[in-house]
């Protein structure tokens, strides 16, 4: 078990928010998704690092988890590493699709992002993002705000490359949204 200090949350969380506005997501609904520190992992997801609440439910809504948020838990049981940005960046990519559902689910979305077959990772910018096509959706665009939207290696395969596009498509109609509201 470890900890993730507040500290170290507040500066990852500053970094990622400034990365959001390098790519174009600034003034956008995912200013309001505020990121919690809390005291342990969602109750269904005890290994997870980080969770985004999509509904309020029974328990979670007890304990105090908000619609609409990140969670950051203080003490994480997984033994694998993963960078706090590259969690908070994730959990962005949920809050876009909470929040932007009709830019990311579109009919170009099943075909862009399958679902992996019998465990391959080909076609997937992590081993993770094989475990559905809405987690394939949350790495890539964890990727493509680490990157701040720069193109991806050649070495990367087509599929990749379609994913990421699709994902910095996604962020222009989002941005060009939000500019014609204000």
């Amino acid at each position: 078990m470890k900890q993730i200090s507040f500290k170290k949350l507040v500066s990852a969380h500053a970094d990622v928010q400034r990365e959001l506005r390098k790519v174009g997501l600034s003034g956008s609904k995912l200013d309001a998704v505020e990121v919690f520190h809390c005291n342990w992992p969602q109750l269904t997801m005890p290994l997870a690092l980080g969770f985004f609440i999509h509904r309020d439910f029974g328990i979670g809504k007890m304990i105090g988890y908000r619609q609409g948020h990140i969670y950051i838990p203080r003490w994480v049981f997984s033994s694998g590493h993963c960078a706090l940005r590259d969690i908070i960046r994730h959990e962005y990519a949920h809050a876009l699709v909470y929040h932007y559902r009709d830019a990311v689910m579109t009919a170009a979305f099943p075909r862009t992002f399958k679902k992996s077959s019998h465990g391959n990772s080909d076609g997937f910018i992590t081993p993770y993002a094989a475990k559905c096509p809405e987690e394939d959706f949350a790495e890539t665009f964890m990727v493509f705000v680490r990157r701040v939207g720069k193109p991806l290696p050649p070495r990367r395969n087509e599929e990749i490359r379609r994913k990421y596009q699709f994902v910095g498509e996604v962020i222009d109609h989002v941005s060009r949204s939000e500019l014609v509201r204000k």
